[in-house]
């Protein structure tokens, strides 16, 4: 036990001397980074809210809490990329790497060095600079309620956490690089590529829901939960998706104990907790078992290119399949960029049998799931028609278009003997749902596909969820007699529901 003491003591003092000469290398960086952020954050905040020209309100210190948040996000974000990246730095130079290996510290520790003191430099001056941003919303904000005026104080812990895995995460990337280059390339491209994936997915799961269901007004949102995928992939999105929760707490005064674990997101906290743990782990031995001859060389980590490459071509892939024009000159582009990534990635041009191959089994693969999708009707979870077990209500809205102000295309009402553009109801009871959903049923029978046309009815059935959210369904009728006859009577039978209304000609 002795022996484990002095040892720790003798780390602490090895670290206490390493941040000393860190801070005195990096004066001048650390004063820049302070200053910056000095001027997004406290001093935006003072802008955004205004000078002082009376009492201030709760929605002072909750846009005054806007400013300031999002400030930390990015300026946070920004330095998690950065800073890993400048730290490590001596590793992508064989002379600097031989250097810093050769001094009496351990690889292990060393490592530990690097990372607590990057990590000091990425939340010592966001810290310092959000609480003078916090202490401006005290002095020109809201005083009231004690949890209220905390909470961008629980804020700014969650989101340390956050920052502190992102940290984690471009550190392990940064170590795995063998040259500058590479590194910010590779950092880089986890930060956009979830982006470009989401990007894709999105068209490419639109396309394949109108061709399962014709444009009828259905979102790949209602059957597949972009925003958590999203969050799933990419670390930024889930620090915004973290402020954005607690602007949403303070909005809607959510501001008791018991509902703080909605604004935390645990199982997120859980997901990216548990990456950062890996990250740090593989990283630390990766750094420890660095060769001195890897600096200066190409990367061949498999968490860099060629991950990258892969994905960044799949989803070239999708795009192509999912846009209007030609397939054959942009799968010629696709497959140049290809080649062209993986000549840079080996720094030479020489084309091996596994990228023709991987490239053949994305371009298969791409087609084979997109015929699967649409042929399963999206596996069975894309439905024209949801389920009312899940809706707390009904919309209906029935109107009428057309190019000249003619009567024919008008309902008209003999009881009132006036002439309406349409009508619109709401109902919530279980038996005004199922009847609005055959409504639903009749119109797509009757639904055309041509939407410009020059006569037509338009019907619009929203469905609101118990959790507020909307599905969202468009048909479109010809502007014939039997239509009209059965939109008159439709009306006739909505008329006895509580929130009719009908749109004035």
């Amino acid at each position: 036990m002795k022996w484990k003491r002095r040892g720790m003591v003798f780390m602490m003092n090895d670290f206490k001397a390493y941040l000393r000469y860190y801070v005195n290398s990096n004066k001048r960086l650390l004063v820049l980074v302070f200053i910056i952020l000095f001027l997004i954050m406290p001093f935006l905040t003072f802008n955004y809210m205004g000078l002082p020209h009376g009492s201030y309100s709760l929605d002072t210190f909750y846009m005054g809490f806007i400013a300031l948040g999002a400030a930390t996000c990015a300026g946070g974000c920004v330095l998690s990329y950065l800073i890993p990246i400048f730290n490590f730095r001596y590793l992508y130079k064989k002379r600097s790497h031989e250097l810093y290996f050769s001094l009496p510290i351990q690889r292990k520790h060393l490592f530990l060095y690097n990372y607590i003191s990057g990590l000091l430099a990425v939340l010592v001056p966001l810290l310092i600079n959000y609480l003078l941003g916090y202490l401006v919303l005290l002095g020109l904000g809201y005083r009231e309620r004690l949890l209220y005026m905390l909470l961008p104080l629980l804020f700014f812990l969650g989101l340390s956490v956050l920052l502190l895995i992102q940290y984690t995460i471009f550190t392990f990337l940064s170590v795995k690089c063998n040259n500058l280059i590479d590194s910010i390339l590779v950092n880089g491209a986890y930060v956009v590529m979830p982006f470009i994936v989401i990007l894709s997915a999105t068209i490419f799961f639109s396309n394949q829901i109108t061709t399962i269901l014709g444009n009828i007004g259905a979102s790949p949102s209602e059957f597949i939960n972009m925003g958590m995928i999203q969050m799933l992939l990419s670390m930024p999105s889930t620090i915004y998706a973290f402020l954005f929760n607690t602007l949403s707490a303070m909005a809607s005064e959510m501001y008791r104990t018991d509902n703080l674990i909605n604004v935390f997101n645990w199982l997120y906290f859980l997901y990216w907790g548990i990456i950062g743990v890996l990250c740090f782990w593989f990283g630390w031995k990766s750094f420890v078992q660095r060769k001195p001859e890897d600096a200066e060389q190409r990367t061949v980590t498999l968490f860099g290119f060629p991950v990258i490459i892969t994905v960044i071509t799949f989803c070239m892939v999708l795009l192509v399949m999912n846009v209007d024009g030609g397939v054959v000159v942009p799968s010629l582009i696709i497959l140049v960029a290809y080649f062209c990534m993986i000549f840079f990635s080996n720094r030479k041009i020489q084309v091996k049998k596994i990228h023709v191959i991987v490239f053949a089994l994305l371009y298969i693969g791409t087609f084979g799931f997109s015929y699967m999708y649409t042929q399963t009707k999206g596996l069975g979870m894309v439905k024209e028609y949801p389920s009312l077990t899940e809706m707390k209500r009904v919309e209906i809205d029935v109107r009428s278009s057309y190019l000249e102000d003619s009567s024919a295309m008008l309902f008209y009402d003999a009881k009132e003997k006036e002439y309406y553009d349409g009508y619109s109801t709401v109902v919530q009871d279980e038996e005004g749902m199922k009847f609005l959903q055959s409504v639903q049923k009749k119109a797509s029978e009757l639904n055309i596909e041509d939407h410009f046309v020059d006569e037509a009815y338009y019907i619009n059935v929203y469905y609101i969820k118990q959790d507020n959210s909307q599905v969202y369904r468009s048909y479109t009728l010809k502007g014939n007699k039997k239509n009209k006859e059965y939109l008159l009577k439709l009306m006739e039978e909505l008329k006895h529901t509580e929130k009719f209304s009908v749109m004035q000609h």
